[in-house]
């Protein structure tokens, strides 16, 4: 399982955010699920730890069905609101 929540969080401002693939990457691409967002500087981290998962290889691409936003010092999504 790779959580969001893994990966620094933090940010400023929108673009300090990104949008990342989630779930459970031992189980088909339809586990997983790209809602979630990180800081922009751990991407490369969620890259490698997504890289040493079976469903690697399908080519996991998070779409724009939703975007990453910086609430209250840290990355969600416009479909998640921070109290």
């Amino acid at each position: 399982m790779i959580a969001a929540s893994s990966f620094a969080q933090s940010c400023t401002v929108d673009g300090d955010c990104t949008l990342v693939p989630t779930g459970n990457f031992c189980m088909a691409a339809g586990e997983i699920d790209c809602s979630e967002s990180i800081r922009v500087a751990a991407l490369g981290a969620n890259n490698s730890a997504v890289s040493k998962t079976p469903v690697a290889e399908e080519g996991i691409r998070c779409g724009a069905s939703t975007s990453p936003c910086c609430q209250q010092g840290q990355c969600t999504t416009d479909t998640v609101r921070l109290p």
